[in-house]
């Protein structure tokens, strides 16, 4: 008797997620190639997420353009194209900030669009370095000069373990105390971040600690419920803030 073999594939969920975001067509002719053996599982698995990145990527093209992808390629071929928009597929526009890549993919939009003004086209001075090298002190220096600072913790559960997220933490407080500067705090912990800013702020009559409640980018299951919204902490002198 000829024994039969089973091979058994494990794939994580979240792999199997991101099928979803990708059109069946293209789905499916990467599955053709797998199962046709012209392909690895490993180069499979790129390819898929190659191709959720893109569609990311032209979500927010759609939303930098007002309008609808299809019409955008089909008006501009040569700079809208699949190909070109790969070069972008690292693009985020967080809650709390946009990265480079996402800054460079709408401007080439705007620009691709006809929609590019003098003041989107002007390169902005900005000046890099290397923050997370750097003394409390040295931090704090920088943030004097900032009018807006935003702090990320994410998750505060693991957000703030470095020795540098805490001393940015520390030093955007500081900042707040010292300077006509607004910090914008981000946590995932909506009461620890309550307590915490409260409890630093709330001796300082001249200063608001107002928090607004915003979308968040993935729900999550909190206690059994669903939660779409997060609140997000802004903190300043009354002076910025109307009727307070």
């Amino acid at each position: 008797d000829v024994k039969k073999r089973e091979d058994k594939l494990e794939i994580p969920i979240n792999f199997l997620k991101l099928h979803l975001k990708v059109k069946s067509e293209e789905r499916e002719s990467v599955l053709d190639l797998l199962l046709g053996k012209r392909i690895t599982f490993a180069e499979y698995r790129i390819r898929i997420n190659k191709a959720t990145q893109l569609k990311n990527v032209k979500t927010q093209v759609e939303k930098i353009a007002g309008q609808e992808i299809s019409t955008l390629q089909a008006e501009h071929p040569e700079t809208l194209s699949d190909e070109v928009l790969s070069g972008f597929l690292h693009a985020k526009n967080q809650l709390a900030s946009q990265n480079p890549a996402y800054s460079r993919l709408a401007k080439h939009v705007r620009k691709a669009t006809g929609d590019e003004t003098p003041e989107a086209s002007e390169e902005k001075n900005v000046e890099f370095c290397p923050s997370d090298s750097m003394s409390l002190l040295d931090i704090s220096r920088k943030m004097e000069k900032f009018d807006v600072i935003v702090v990320n913790n994410g998750d505060s559960s693991t957000g703030m373990d470095s020795p540098y997220k805490k001393n940015c933490d520390f030093a955007s407080k500081e900042c707040v105390k010292t300077s006509s500067a607004i910090a914008v705090f981000v946590d995932g912990n909506e009461r620890e971040l309550r307590a915490e800013l409260f409890g630093c702020f709330e001796h300082m009559e001249s200063i608001s600690v107002e928090f607004v409640n915003v979308k968040r980018e993935h729900s999550i299951i909190e206690g059994g419920f669903k939660k779409d919204m997060m609140a997000v902490g802004v903190v300043g002198k009354k002076a910025h803030f109307a009727d307070k």
